[in-house]
């Protein structure tokens, strides 16, 4: 049997070299409050050490400069180069800040909006109730805050992060979903996979007063010490200027552990709150196969422009830093000229001069000189700058601004004469392109956000709650809760529906809802009678569009219900007339037998007159012809 080895953390605490053994070991067992945490706590505490040596360290150093930088403060960021360098003005052209934030109004016009394909669920219905439950979620979260956020991180530092998870006390104790942004300087990954969900922990570090932990974890708060050599710099409130005092805080940390289920080929995922050398949570203890039942870190990072190797990235102000420097640097020598000929130099000769002092004091209208007056002093000028070192300045900002992708044209700027909306559209999507693919990995970021949210909804919303939808123009209430996620989210045949997220943005600007709206007015005049306006107004892009859709359709079937109304009566009437005709049909042929019969009988009553006649006369004539001849 291999003799165990020990190593010692940067807290000075003493855990087993397999340090991922034993905490996964350690997750599953019970633990009572020991001083100073046991091999368990040590055990945290040292992966958070490696994870901090690893990448951390030099992460959290580059992401305090490029704050500086965005900031305006990056003179501080050059060192101790020379020290005359201190007494020159220190100019800041804000073009990275500037830059940020007009790509930071480009994002905010790509918002996703997730919208469940009807064809994923196999109803209309059930697609329309989860958009709709989606979109409640993400409301009473704050969704567009942390999505602001995560972009400002991600465009100033490279990458950003969001948690997706349930909280039992949201909706006034009811329960939701949320998404919530986390600051990337308190959240840290495995450095050394490309997807978080194959590292072997993540963490979410904090900084909360003594009088916090003594409030919620009362029975262990005696016990908890000192946080000694652990780093805490990166803290959002451990700034150059607002640092509270470290003996009145201890740093929370909140370590996430996914492991593989062999026996149940599945995953798990726990989390651990560990302060002051303590265990003061163990999500194990209440949930022994997992918190979450996805199985997944609850963590989504996007990169702006990733880093080999790993799940960070670098952002704007690493790709120009330099640029602004030298620009800012550039803008310095020409204030440093502009102030030297703003307050010109003499040059005096202390033989000629009486008193050097009179010569200093511009009060003074009378000085007393001794010799020759011409020679006494002379005025030094300084130089005037070459053009290149204003050009130059021209030249490094707009370097900075077309090659970030915000230019004139991704401002709204646009060339004289150029009104139409389609055409400022086409230079706005032309030149929009690159923030057009930051906004693409941010989406893609939603969709696994929202497949996260949904699923964690299905499993820990216990209290059932109402959401309110419209189908065909008439309100509908939908009580939901997990029992309705675990019927309505299954096939006809026991298997679970995995419904298809489409990502949409919410928001446009307003030439491209120009465009789009011309591009359907103008469809709707070409196919004028032949298309149900419905159809069209479908394909319009408005705040209320909804709302005029369902009074549209609501209208179009009560039409629909007078129609058929009318058209029941219509076939009724056309029935009874149809009877009457049939009557008069028969009639009209009864009295045409019986006027046939009369005729047939009149015909035969006259043929019998006529024999009557013709046998009369024959009778008269034969008795004339007897009396002749008598």
């Amino acid at each position: 049997m291999s003799k165990e080895v020990y190593i010692t953390t940067n807290a000075g605490d003493l855990v087993p070299e397999d340090i991922m053994s034993t905490i996964i070991d350690g997750i599953k067992q019970k633990h009572e409050p020991v001083q100073g945490g046991g091999e368990f706590v040590g055990a945290i505490y040292a992966l958070y050490d490696q994870f901090l040596n690893d990448k951390f360290k030099s992460e959290w150093s580059r992401l305090d400069e490029n704050t500086k930088i965005y900031d305006g403060d990056h003179w501080s960021t050059f060192g101790n180069d020379n020290p005359d360098n201190a007494l020159l003005p220190r100019p800041s052209i804000p073009t990275i800040t500037s830059a940020i934030e007009n790509l930071k109004a480009d994002y905010n016009d790509e918002f996703p909006e997730a919208v469940i394909e009807k064809e994923s669920v196999h109803s209309e219905r059930l697609a329309k109730i989860l958009t709709t439950v989606i979109r409640e979620e993400l409301d009473i979260c704050g969704f567009e805050q942390a999505y602001n956020d995560k972009v400002h991180d991600v465009l100033q530092d490279g990458w950003g992060c969001w948690e997706i998870g349930y909280d039992p006390d949201m909706n006034e104790g009811l329960g939701g979903s949320y998404i919530r942004y986390v600051m990337n300087k308190n959240f840290m990954c495995d450095p050394h996979v490309r997807d978080i969900q194959d590292g072997r922990a993540c963490f979410k570090i904090d900084a909360k007063p003594k009088y916090w932990f003594k409030q919620h974890y009362p029975d262990k708060f005696e016990l908890m010490s000192g946080d000694d050599g652990f780093k805490d710099e990166n803290h959002e409130n451990k700034t150059d200027r607002t640092r509270p005092s470290e003996d009145r805080t201890y740093m929370l940390l909140e370590c996430w552990v996914r492991m593989y289920n062999a026996e149940e080929k599945r995953h798990e995922v726990h989390f651990v709150k560990v302060a002051g050398h303590q265990l003061l949570e163990n999500s194990a203890d209440e949930y022994p196969r997992g918190y979450y039942a996805h199985g997944m870190y609850p963590f989504v990072v996007t990169a702006l422009y990733p880093q080999r190797g790993t799940a960070l990235g670098i952002g704007l102000v690493d790709m120009f830093k330099d640029a602004q420097r030298y620009s800012d640097k550039a803008m310095q020598i020409i204030l440093s000229n502009l102030y030297r000929a703003a307050k010109p130099r003499v040059l005096l000769d202390r033989s000629y001069v009486e008193d050097i002092r009179d010569a200093l004091d511009f009060s003074k209208e009378v000085i007393f000189m001794k010799g020759n007056l011409q020679n006494a002093y002379a005025w030094q000028q300084p130089q005037p700058l070459p053009n290149t070192a204003f050009t130059s300045v021209d030249f490094l900002t707009s370097t900075i601004k077309n090659e970030s992708g915000t230019n004139d044209q991704s401002r709204g700027q646009t060339g004289a004469g150029v009104t139409a909306a389609s055409a400022i559209t086409a230079l706005q999507t032309a030149s929009t392109k690159r923030s057009r693919m930051g906004a693409q990995r941010l989406q893609f970021s939603f969709r696994r956000a929202i497949s996260m949210l949904l699923a964690v909804l299905r499993e820990k919303a216990i209290v059932p709650r109402k959401i309110e939808i419209t189908m065909n123009g008439k309100a509908e209430t939908v009580d939901f809760d997990r029992k309705w996620f675990s019927e309505q989210m299954k096939t006809s045949d026991g298997t679970t529906v995995v419904p298809f997220i489409s990502i949409k943005s919410a928001r446009q600007t307003r030439f491209n809802l120009m465009a789009h709206n011309e591009l359907v007015l103008q469809m709707m005049q070409v196919t004028q009678g032949q298309t149900d306006p419905v159809v069209m107004l479908e394909a319009f892009e408005s705040d209320n569009k909804e709302a005029i859709l369902d009074t549209i359709r609501k209208a179009q079937r009560e039409g629909m219900l007078n129609l058929q109304k009318q058209n029941a009566e219509l076939a009724e009437a056309v029935k009874q007339l149809s009877g009457e005709l049939s009557q008069y049909k028969q009639a009209m042929a009864s009295a045409e037998a019986n006027m046939q019969q009369m005729a047939e009988q009149q015909a035969q009553d006259a043929q019998r007159n006529l024999r009557d006649q013709q046998k009369a006369q024959a009778q008269g004539m034969q008795g004339l012809n007897v009396q002749n001849m008598g």
